[in-house]
């Protein structure tokens, strides 16, 4: 599959069609609020895979991070 996707959370937004939390299958992309938005690729069994500045590329459990889940915006399907 070849997705070309904006650099920008914000522009990579527009690109797909949102689905609801209960719909999200691997390789959807999450979208969270910082100080932009902050895209994340959905990985299955409740995990994500996202970028920060500050920790680099990192897995995160939904199931139980307290800091994700409170910033969450929507999902697309690209």
């Amino acid at each position: 599959m070849n997705i070309d996707l904006p650099r920008y959370g914000q522009d990579q937004w527009q690109e797909g069609t949102e689905i609801s939390r209960d719909e999200i299958e691997r390789g959807d992309l999450m979208f969270f609020q910082g100080s932009s938005l902050i895209p994340a690729v959905y990985i299955g069994n409740n995990q994500m895979i996202v970028a920060t500045q500050s920790y680099g590329v990192a897995v995160i459990d939904l199931t139980t991070s307290s800091y994700w889940i409170p910033r969450y915006v929507g999902s697309q399907d690209l």
